[in-house]
């Protein structure tokens, strides 16, 4: 299996998608349309350290900033480091356009 951390690291992204207001006809599934967020990529990498392979956590805090952490699942390619990531203003973030 091939991991995208560190120097491989390409794609970071955190989408939103809009929850339809009602139920799907039985024995169908919505397919709902995303769009682009936040790339996290520059973030993961302003500090010049390793790129963890993924978020872990994501959340609205109650000053209504975005706050993200990483996990590097303690795998042997790992560094055993943990991100906690300020994105800025969920207002600015998820903005619907």
């Amino acid at each position: 299996m091939t991991r995208l951390n560190g120097p491989d690291a390409r794609v970071k992204r955190v989408f939103t998608v809009d929850l339809p207001s009602t139920d799907p006809a039985p024995g169908t599934l919505p397919v709902l349309r995303k769009r682009l967020a936040l790339d996290v990529l520059p973030s993961l990498r302003a500090t010049g350290g390793w790129t963890q392979e993924k978020l872990e956590g994501l959340t609205i805090g109650g000053d209504g900033r975005v706050y993200a952490v990483t996990d590097d699942d303690g795998l042997d390619d790992a560094t055993g480091e943990t991100d906690f990531l300020r994105l800025g203003s969920a207002r600015s973030l998820f903005r619907r356009s």
